[in-house]
């Protein structure tokens, strides 16, 4: 189940949705963001999308991203606003989905959205912390990917029948934990429609040698879309 609030804090007002599980996870994420005492933190990396901190809070440990959307930021907020926040759609959807028994992803405790006159800007996501390898320490041992393909396989088109792509399929993108499991992470959650479905599927293909179908309708709407984008960066570059 999910309950959302809002709340004014340092990053301005946020719509925010949290599992409701007994904990206050909104309490730690505003401790995070005032640098209460009570929650560590440890700035992990700087990446193109944003910043991900690994936090503590009473012996729990949790990974905080901040989305900041730079990217294709005009995609975003149209997108934003025609189909609502991929945060939002993202935790409603994994914590549903595991309400049903998948255990293919990360959980997702905490999201909260900085939006503005209907578009999305930037997204915070408080997800917990795997303990485990990403699939590309196998990629870099010189091992074959298609042993993971059934796994990751069934992992995307659970998301996909859920309403959701995953959105950026690379061997880095999935765990395996101790047990052996594997869990996908850094999902997106945008909407399914041709163009993001074909994506997926041609990442699976070639990364994790998943046997193609016959060219369809997604993948020809890939095409003119991919096309339509390179004309228009020739154009921009032409300038």
């Amino acid at each position: 189940m999910i309950k959302s609030s809002k709340f004014a804090g340092l990053c301005g007002k946020l719509k925010v949705f949290q599992v409701d599980d007994g904990t206050d996870y909104t309490a730690i994420f505003r401790g995070f963001l005032e640098d209460s005492p009570e929650v560590s933190k440890t700035l992990l990396c700087e990446r193109r999308t944003g910043p991900i901190w690994k936090i503590s809070f009473r012996g729990r440990v949790f990974l905080i991203k901040h989305d900041l959307r730079k990217r294709h930021r005009f995609d975003y907020l149209a997108q934003s606003f025609f189909c609502g926040s991929n945060a939002e759609r993202l935790i409603r959807g994994l914590e549903k989905m595991r309400e049903n028994g998948f255990d293919g992803a990360y959980r997702i405790f905490l999201v909260a959205d900085n939006r503005h006159f209907g578009c999305t800007f930037d997204s915070w996501i408080m997800m917990e912390f795997l303990e485990g390898v990403s699939l590309d320490v196998f990629l870099a041992r010189g091992e074959s990917l298609t042993q993971f393909r059934v796994p990751v396989a069934k992992i995307v088109h659970a998301l996909l029948r859920a309403g959701m792509v995953h959105g950026d399929i690379n061997p880095g993108n999935f765990m395996r934990l101790p047990d052996g499991r594997i869990k996908a992470i850094d999902i997106s959650g945008k909407p399914v429609f041709p163009m993001t479905r074909a994506i997926d599927r041609k990442w699976l293909r070639k990364f994790f040698g998943v046997p193609a179908s016959a060219p369809g309708f997604d993948e020809k709407i890939y095409a003119i879309g991919r096309g339509v984008r390179k004309f228009f960066q020739r154009l921009r570059g032409a300038k």
